[in-house]
């Protein structure tokens, strides 16, 4: 990889960097500032909420003399992770604009990354911007650092997207007065929960798990998606959660009368008319990292969920407040398994080509699975959450396929149930 300064027609600068038989230009060529000015409209945070902000990439740095022009009352922080691209962009002086209060942190080392820059992405208060073209800088070696940036990327697009149906779902489920989760604190801390999602793996565990409902100490939590598949096998699961703000998980509801047992949780920005219709008790639950969800929650004096970006992740959070000590996921591939997006007989269910797909270690750590980037993202997600959870909280993956979550338990789900 190598870079060179290229003139723009307004006589500003900006760089071109070749990888192999690739070229691409960091900024316009035409006009860098007019598109950093474009890059900072098309931000999606709270200034009056953000207490310090991290700017990802230094580029040539027409980004963050636009952003500190629109917000100077905000404090930056900037990071790279490549020391000689950043060495030699200073000494062209397209960095000789930003202000000497604005710290501009430089490391390829991962020891030293985890310890200064990971946190940050977690960290109350802190905003990560990333200017994703500056992403192509990132050295090999740290491809994993540069794949999860990636993700960050795809996780914010979506939520830009979604925000309007997200607000007016909102507006609308609060008008509905569901109670909260309050009733079922901690009912579960002497139980072994199940978490079944809607992965391909699930239709080989659906036979045993319906033999197994009946047992006393064993609770039953469920996606939307996977709600068919576990009607199919006269499997009633205890709750039920949804959380897309997009109409489709209506499709998830099939007309049957046993809904009426099975009480619902969705987040407050799940789709306004599949809750509606619901036919059993709902109960609304309020996100970390909504604006508008975290007041309600203040208001109401009730607990946050983290999210993660997938229904799955919200309930796993969702169970935890709620008192599980003992949790075992099943059809959480985290992987296209087998070719296949979900379990066959889910609305979603489609073939899939893999051949140039990502591929990670799986469940048995003998070989490897194809993946895509919005599942990564929950693989590292279900990782971290290991981390920042106490050890007495026992986690178990017994999907018994797709990809392996470092950190969990690995089992069968007999074992996991102590089942001979």
């Amino acid at each position: 990889m190598n870079w060179e300064l290229v003139h723009c027609r307004n006589g500003e600068g900006t760089v071109r960097v070749m990888k192999g038989y690739k070229k691409i230009l960091l900024h316009s060529k035409f006009n860098p500032s007019r598109e950093a000015e474009r890059w900072v409209d098309g931000l999606s945070f709270n200034a009056d909420y953000t207490k310090k902000v991290v700017v990802v990439g230094v580029g040539a740095g027409h980004h963050i003399l636009k952003f500190i022009a629109r917000y100077p009352h905000l404090p930056v922080v900037v990071w790279d992770f490549n020391p000689e691209y950043v060495k030699w962009v200073k000494d062209q002086y397209l960095l000789s604009d930003v202000p000497y209060h604005i710290p501009i942190n430089v490391s390829d080392s991962l020891l030293e990354i985890s310890k200064r820059f990971t946190p940050l992405l977690e960290e109350e208060g802190t905003e990560v911007l990333i200017h994703s073209p500056s992403l192509c800088i990132i050295p090999e070696h740290l491809n994993s650092l540069k794949d999860n940036l990636e993700n960050y990327v795809l996780f914010l697009k979506t939520i830009r997207h979604q925000s309007l149906s997200l607000l007016e779902n909102f507006h609308k489920n609060i008008r509905l007065k569901d109670k909260g989760f309050y009733p079922y604190l901690g009912d579960f801390q002497d139980k072994s929960l199940i978490l079944v999602s809607a992965g391909p793996s699930l239709a080989k565990q659906l036979p045993q798990l319906a033999k197994l409902q009946q047992q006393d100490n064993l609770v039953i939590a469920a996606v939307g998606t996977a709600l068919k598949p576990l009607l199919g096998h006269n499997i009633l699961p205890d709750l039920v959660m949804v959380s897309d703000p997009q109409s489709n998980i209506a499709e998830q509801f099939p007309p049957d009368k046993r809904l009426e047992h099975i009480p619902l949780f969705y987040l407050s920005t799940a789709n306004h008319e599949a809750i509606k219709n619901y036919q059993g008790d709902r109960f609304i639950i309020w996100q970390r990292g909504y604006e508008a969800s975290e007041e309600q929650a203040g208001i109401r004096g009730e607990p946050l969920v983290r999210t993660g970006g997938s229904v799955a992740t919200s309930l796993l959070d969702l169970i935890v407040k709620m008192g599980a000590k003992r949790v075992a996921l099943i059809g959480q591939d985290l992987a296209v398994t087998g070719g296949k997006s979900h379990v066959e007989g889910t609305h979603q269910y489609k073939k899939m080509n893999t051949s140039d797909m990502r591929l990670v270690e799986d469940f048995y750590k003998t070989s490897l699975v194809p993946t895509l980037n919005n599942l990564s993202i929950y693989l590292k997600w279900f990782e971290a959450y290991r981390r920042s959870t106490p050890e007495k909280i026992e986690l178990w993956n017994c999907t018994e396929g797709g990809a392996h979550i470092n950190g969990w338990k690995h089992s069968s789900l007999s074992d996991y149930l102590h089942i001979n």
